[in-house]
Formats: C-alpha cells, sequence, structure tokens
C-alpha cells in the first residue's frame, strides 16, 4: 500500500513538473480542435471519419467546453495516469 502511495506521488510530481515544458503533440492537438465542434460534429468526426477512442475525444470535448486548453487537458490526463498506478 505504502509502495503504491509513493509511486502516485512521485508520478504526479514527475507528470506535474512536465504538464506545460513539453510542445504540443499532434495527438492533443487533434482533442483540442476537434473537441472546440459540437459534440455531434465531435461524433462524427471521431467514429465516422478519423476512428480512434470516442471516450477520449468526449473528454476533451468536455475540458475544452469548460473553457480549458492545452494545459488543462494534460491535467486531466495526469489525474488519469496516477490514479491508474494501483491498477
Amino acid at each position: 500500500m505504502l509502495i503504491t502511495q509513493a509511486g502516485m506521488a512521485l508520478a504526479a510530481g514527475v507528470l506535474g513538473w512536465f504538464l506545460s515544458a513539453w510542445p504540443p503533440h499532434e495527438d492533443e492537438a487533434l482533442a483540442l480542435f476537434v473537441g472546440r465542434s459540437s459534440l455531434g460534429d465531435l461524433l462524427h468526426t471521431v467514429i465516422g471519419q478519423r476512428g480512434g477512442a470516442p471516450l477520449h475525444f468526449l473528454l476533451a470535448w468536455t475540458v475544452v467546453h469548460l473553457g480549458g486548453g492545452l494545459t488543462a487537458l494534460r491535467a486531466f490526463s495526469l489525474l488519469f495516469a496516477v490514479a491508474s498506478v494501483p491498477l
């Protein structure tokens, strides 16, 4: 249990440190640009044209429509990455 908590803290610290240091990756930019559209357009693009993970794009759409940008999207991803450490 203590090792898991230490791993989660380490992952959160390291990833949090680099949260805004890395340049945008093309997958992040795509999620942000597609996330700016309406929900119907997002689903049409992801399912009908591009293919991919609809849940990922839906979460990115939520972040964008709550006013977030690249750093907020990365923070949301960091939350899921740290939560997956115990698994």
